[in-house]
């Protein structure tokens, strides 16, 4: 397999990644930070939760600034720039020459004379020796440095990818959570007034003590159940704080809403093939070896060395001296020939690597295209079907049994219903999110994607 990228570099192996990388809009990673004077403060050190005012309110802020705030602030995603700046600055030292070494020497004619200056071959030698690699070996040299800088910025942009993606399901779940407990708090207020209701009717005679100890329990129960559900939050909103390496006093406001993500693109599986994170890191591995092997072939070729000087002859004329040398590689094959064997087996095992890799990202990419499609057929019979009936069974079953015809047991089954069908309703608007996220992930934004922050999905 080969790659049409092979011989570009960085830019032409990343730009395919090097685009926005969230479902809902762009950012820019931030510059890893610089400790100074060896002290690397902890983060309860340089701020506190008084010092982000946006978190200050009643509601979170919006997903794309949590996803910028992920990027500047990640220490995960600052490690990853680093290594990444720090394999691009090797490159252009990979093609430098070696240091020219300074030569000096003394040829005198015998060992009871000093004889510079009355011979002709007596001198005070003074040059420079440059060693010079076999022509291509230099630029073989900065091909690979390039290819193991550009792994580096694949990594760079998978976690970075990551972050994003972890970001966007943690919001996702925090929505969910949140949805759950306005449906819990609606089903309190509305258990008061069932309790009160019952209360009436216990004294009037029109209900018994069951109902009453019955409809005071399933109070308890929702309150319960509400601060599991909170607790759970709490859970989730910890999670938002490390990714975002917020302060752990940083309150989590509510999240008002979540975006509506994009339709996947019709080649959405060719393109996870192609440009899946994973792909074009086994293809940077990929072109490392072919590059490691491409440089250890120039390696079989032998150095050259050139040189000049000047030798002062006292009151004769200077000796002026160049000169080039060039190896013997008698033994260069024994050493280079295996290592060059080997490099190429690599080669063939980074190659089916990539290979591997562009099928399980297609098999990803298939499996979100079908999770997605099963996704849109049950929001539609919750939306068609289950929420619409849901109400109207509940409707019916708390007038009759205000009226005196109802049972308050089918009261409490229909309004279980009615909170569960809600809750399961806001689940799947946060997996819809998390499966656009998971698509993004593989293959990146569309170019002139653009997103809402309307908030999707709130069913009453």
């Amino acid at each position: 397999m080969r790659y049409p990228w092979s011989r570009g570099g960085v830019p032409l192996l990343v730009s395919c990644l090097l685009a926005p990388l969230n479902p809902v809009g762009a950012g820019a990673a931030a510059p890893a930070p610089t400790p100074q004077d060896g002290h690397r403060p902890e983060l309860g050190e340089r701020e506190d939760s008084t010092s982000l005012p946006e978190f200050a309110g009643p509601a979170a802020p919006p997903l794309e600034r949590l996803l910028e705030l992920a990027r500047q602030r990640s220490p995960r995603l600052a490690e990853a720039a680093s290594r990444a700046a720090a394999a691009e600055r090797l490159v252009g030292a990979a093609k430098a020459l070696e240091d020219p070494m300074l030569e000096a020497r003394l040829s005198n004619a015998g060992l009871d004379d000093w004889t510079v200056g009355e011979t002709e071959m007596s001198m005070v030698e003074l040059g420079v020796r440059q060693n010079l690699p076999w022509p291509g070996r230099r630029a073989a040299r900065q091909g690979l440095a390039s290819a193991e800088a550009s792994v580096f910025e694949v990594e760079r942009i998978v976690v970075e990818r990551e972050v994003d993606r972890a970001v966007v399901a943690t919001v996702a779940r925090l929505w969910v959570l949140d949805q759950e407990l306005a449906r819990l708090d609606d089903g309190h207020e509305l258990m008061s007034v069932l309790v009160a209701g019952v209360d009436v009717r216990l004294a009037a005679g029109a209900a018994d003590t069951e109902s009453a100890i019955r409809s005071r329990l399933e109070l308890v129960r929702h309150d319960a159940e509400r601060e599991r559900v909170a607790a759970e939050r709490e859970l989730e909103a910890a999670r938002l704080r490390e990714l975002l390496a917020l302060p752990a006093a940083t309150p989590i406001g509510r999240i008002a809403g979540l975006p509506r993500p994009e339709a996947l693109p019709a080649d959405f599986v060719r393109l996870a093939g192609r440009l899946a994170p994973g792909v074009v890191a086994a293809e940077a591995r990929a072109l490392v070896a072919e590059r490691q092997v491409e440089l250890l072939r120039r390696n079989l070729k032998p150095d050259f060395s050139v040189a000049a000087g000047i030798g002062w002859r006292g009151d004769l004329d200077p000796m002026l001296q160049a000169g080039a040398a060039i190896e013997l590689p008698l033994f260069r094959g024994q050493r280079e020939r295996p290592r060059l064997e080997a490099a190429a087996d690599e080669l063939a095992a980074a190659r089916s690597a990539a290979d591997q890799a562009a099928l399980a990202a297609r098999s990803e990419a298939e499996g979100i295209v079908a999770a997605v499609r099963r996704l849109e057929r049950r929001m539609l019979l919750f939306d068609e079907g289950l929420l619409p009936q849901s109400a109207a069974a509940f409707d019916a079953a708390r007038s009759g049994y205000l009226g005196g015809s109802g049972d308050f047991a089918t009261l409490l089954s229909d309004f279980d219903l009615w909170l569960t069908v809600r809750v399961d309703r806001a689940r799947l608007t946060a997996e819809r999110l998390e499966l656009a996220a998971a698509a993004t992930a593989l293959i990146g934004p569309a170019p002139e994607a653009r997103s809402s922050l309307a908030p999707a999905g709130d069913p009453r």
